[in-house]
Formats: C-alpha cells, structure tokens, sequence
C-alpha cells in the first residue's frame, strides 16, 4: 500500500512503505521510506536541543553516505530506500524536526492516515 507525506501547498513529497510486527515479532515494526522521496534542507532542530540531535545525525548521515543528491533550492531526493524504525523517526529525518504527529500525517491515496489503517 503506497502512503505519502504532503506539503504545505498539497504536493507528495515523500512515499513509504510501512511493514508491521508479524505474530512472533509484534515489535519487528518498519517504515521505509521510497527512493524518489524529498528530504527538506531546513532543519529546524539544534544541537542545542539533545532530543533533537538524533534527527540532524541521520540526516548528515544521509548526506555523507551519498543516500540523498541536490534536488532543488528546498529539496535533497532520496538514491535510495531508507528503513527507519518508526514513522516518528522517518518524517523527522525528512522534515529536519521532531514531527510528532507522524502517524498522522502520513496517509494512503484515500486520505486514511496510518493511524486509522494499523492502529485501530
């Protein structure tokens, strides 16, 4: 099932695949997200916040491990999947901050968001 992320005009910006806990592994949770995706290039979080250095880590990583190439002006474009642990981690590495309504704003093509799809 193909889940995005919009921005603020209303244009995808990010697809992902989420993978959930099976019977033996109810923790074994994954978010991927898709090659093609957009990471923003405004980060909104500071080393000064330590709940915030996570997010700039991984996206330095992303950079320094050529995962992520010159989109535009705004814009990093995803060479490759990305697995993340949780949507939470997944949208703040793309969005450059805590974005805690992750389970939100992530939707499918119907506008169902993936909370209402896996965490009835």
């Amino acid at each position: 099932m193909a889940l995005y992320i919009r921005n603020n005009e209303g244009k995808k910006i990010a697809s992902f695949e989420y993978n959930e806990g099976t019977e033996t592994c109810s923790d074994c949770n994954e978010i991927i997200i898709k090659k093609g995706s957009l990471m923003s290039k405004h980060i909104l979080c500071s080393d000064k916040w330590y709940d915030c250095k996570w997010v700039e880590d991984a996206r330095q990583k992303a950079v320094k491990n050529h995962i992520v190439d010159e989109f535009d002006d705004d814009y990093y474009i995803l060479l490759q999947d990305l697995n993340c642990e949780s949507p939470r981690k997944a949208v703040s590495v793309l969005l450059g901050h805590i974005q805690n309504d992750s389970w939100d704003i992530i939707e499918d093509d119907e506008g169902h968001s993936l909370r209402e799809l896996y965490r009835k």
